[in-house]
């Protein structure tokens, strides 16, 4: 399995990421509500090319975005030449900006590239020290669904298809290994295109820690965070057995 520190071969080209992920809803919706309550400033970790926070920004929020890949971060530099919002180059794990927020906020699933009860705790101490008195931490992650992860196989499934920046068709299949010890599961992905006629591929691989929720609740809670509600999907319907998505915001406890 990847580590933390190598586990990033998925972001290693910004402008494909940008084409394959870029679209902010319904995420965008949603935080921006928050952020409308909670109001300035607001602190996305891990914002990639900042697919929220530049639409957060557009809309009049002083944000800042880190994450620890450069190249992410110079995509979004380079997107933003007009536009008030900061860019860092940060571990979320051990970030210091001396500045507190009113909302500091992870999406993407970006929580689940944490591989180790250790990495989440660093993330959440260090989300402690900038978090203000009265300020909102809001993050989402996938649903640990037995079922879908049951199905650990290295039989390839086709997965999704998009657009790249040739504006050609990308195909993406892959599969997933699971490890229930260690609760992840590592992810090979391949995407495969025609150019001038001959075939292409390109192979990742991404390994994502599942979280379950009573799990999550005590890792919250340990760690100083009380939980305000607590969703299953973008839409605020409660958390089921059969929601995809888990989704907290959190105050300090």
């Amino acid at each position: 399995m990847n580590n933390a520190n190598n586990n990033l071969e998925e972001y290693s080209d910004p402008i494909e990421y940008d084409c394959e992920y870029g679209k902010p809803e319904p995420e965008c919706s949603f935080y921006s509500q928050i952020a409308k309550k909670v109001g300035n400033p607001i602190l996305e970790i891990a914002c990639g090319t900042g697919r929220i926070s530049i639409p957060l920004a557009l809309q009049g929020f002083k944000v800042t975005g880190i994450d620890v890949c450069e190249g992410m971060i110079k995509r979004g530099i380079e997107k933003t030449t007009n536009i008030p919002i900061e860019f860092k180059v940060s571990d979320c794990r051990t970030f210091e900006l001396d500045q507190y927020f009113q909302m500091v906020f992870m999406t993407g699933n970006s929580f689940q590239a944490l591989l180790t009860r250790i990495d989440q705790e660093m993330l959440l101490q260090s989300i402690r020290k900038h978090l203000s008195s009265n300020g909102i931490f809001a993050f989402d992650t996938r649903f640990p669904s037995l079922a879908e992860l049951s199905k650990t196989s290295t039989k390839e499934e086709y997965w999704h298809t998009y657009i790249n920046s040739k504006g050609i068709s990308v195909s993406v299949s892959g599969y997933h290994i699971y490890d229930p010890i260690n609760q992840i599961a590592e992810y090979t992905t391949f995407r495969r295109w025609l150019e001038n006629d001959q075939p292409k591929m390109r192979t990742t691989k991404i390994s994502i820690r599942y979280t379950f929720p009573l799990e999550m609740e005590a890792l919250l809670y340990y760690n100083g965070f009380k939980i305000e509600q607590r969703f299953g999907n973008w839409d605020r319907t409660i958390l089921k057995p059969n929601s995809e998505k888990m989704i907290y915001l959190c105050t300090l406890r």
